[in-house]
């Protein structure tokens, strides 16, 4: 069988779809990922062939991002995806797929939630597809529901006739979110198989590490996620956290990533370690709380490792991502960056999730039924199915099993 993955560049994107590929690889199948040119180092070194498939100029992207800097914050996230992931992207990256097909043609095409370029080039080619989820059932709903406006010109940019949204709808749908980080009803997109994506973090390990500065107190994990330090309106949350960490008598670790600038940071407490990365499994077999900003990869680890969490959104699916983990008692939310006192407001959040004997018995639930999630191999087993069946015909959507 021949597996094609579709990803955007970032991290939060592609990253989820690397185990399944390289599962699939394991049961013997060829695999590939396609994306834009500035993927090849990242597709590289997780062993695959790269489809390279165009992308936006620089040009375009800044003028895009001006954009979204004048608009008010509750709007950027849906207007970004209109304009980027439905518009931009895919009509920079179709012909380039499409094309690809001519010499490697895939039985089943995989692509994650906000990549349309691999849904569209699969229909008109008569291929398969399916929708690997990588944000929360409200974002995933929303996406179904709020964007037939934005699907429609793609399509019709590709030749294929408006359809209100009906492909994207009618697809099969798989994520690795449990269901406490996705309580809302589908209504017009299909509820998905919900799976275990990697091995669980286990707590308790008793290996030391130079980021546990004081291994007698208890470590707090800290992250923001991997492009909080290229957004300037946002980068001032490290520094906020290095205070509200510092003023605790707690061990902590704040990972920044490769791209926060210099200034962003002023002042380390003796407390805390400040790292680039760390890997978040082997950090979470330590933490007994997560601070973070709810991205989806962020929290999914979390909650498979029973961590309880204090969570600040700052963009994408993190606000809603933060209603469903509070709605469900599984973290402390503040509700964005913008709080005078943020680094006040953070210390605050950390004293009351740390003193919650609650938090972490519905955090530790969390675990139990992240573990009892469907297994991969019982998700191989449902591709199989898909690319073995009859092929859908070339323009029209296909209904998955």
């Amino acid at each position: 069988m021949r597996v094609l993955f579709t990803s955007i560049r970032a991290a939060g994107h592609f990253n989820p779809l690397v185990p399944l590929a390289r599962g699939l690889a394991d049961r013997g199948h060829d695999v590939r990922l396609a994306g834009i040119a500035e993927m090849a180092e990242r597709i590289g070194a997780a062993g695959f062939v790269h489809t390279v498939i165009g992308g936006p100029t620089e040009a375009e992207r800044a003028e895009i991002d001006a954009v979204a800097s004048t608009l008010p914050r509750a709007e950027i996230g849906k207007w970004y995806v209109a304009k980027m992931f439905m518009g931009l992207l895919p009509r920079a990256g179709l012909a380039d797929l499409r094309a690809s097909f001519d010499d490697w043609r895939p039985d089943l095409v995989l692509h994650e939630s906000c990549e349309f370029t691999g849904l569209v080039a699969a229909e008109l080619a008569g291929i398969p597809s399916a929708r690997i989820e990588v944000v929360n059932g409200e974002s995933e709903e929303s996406i179904a529901s709020n964007y037939a406006h934005a699907t429609d010109a793609l399509r019709v940019f590709a030749g294929l006739a408006p359809d209100g949204g009906a492909a994207h709808r009618a697809e099969a749908t798989f994520s690795a979110h449990p269901a406490a980080l996705d309580d809302t009803p589908r209504v017009n997109s299909r509820p998905p198989l919900r799976y275990l994506t990697t091995p669980l973090a286990r707590q308790g390990a008793t290996a030391t590490h130079d980021w546990h500065v004081r291994p007698d107190l208890p470590l707090v994990y800290a992250t923001f996620g991997t492009v909080t330090g290229d957004l300037e309106r946002v980068c001032h949350v490290y520094q906020a956290a290095l205070d509200a960490l510092g003023a605790l008598p707690v061990s902590a670790l704040l990972t920044i990533g490769k791209d926060c600038p210099a200034d962003a940071i002023i002042h380390v407490p003796p407390n805390v370690a400040v790292r680039g990365f760390v890997p978040q499994a082997e950090v979470l077999q330590h933490a007994c709380l997560m601070l973070c900003h709810g991205g989806s990869g962020t929290v999914l680890g979390a909650l498979a490792a029973g961590v309880p969490l204090v969570v600040l959104p700052l963009f994408a699916d993190q606000p809603e991502n933060a209603r469903c983990l509070r709605g469900s008692g599984l973290a402390v939310t503040l509700p964005g960056p913008e709080i005078d006192d943020l680094a006040g407001a953070l210390k605050v959040a950390v004293e009351t999730a740390l003193a919650d004997p609650d938090l972490r018995a519905r955090a530790a639930t969390a675990a139990a039924e992240v573990a009892a999630m469907a297994t991969l191999d019982d998700l191989f087993d449902r591709f199989e199915v898909m690319a073995a069946g009859p092929a859908p015909t070339p323009g029209s959507h296909s209904v998955a099993v």
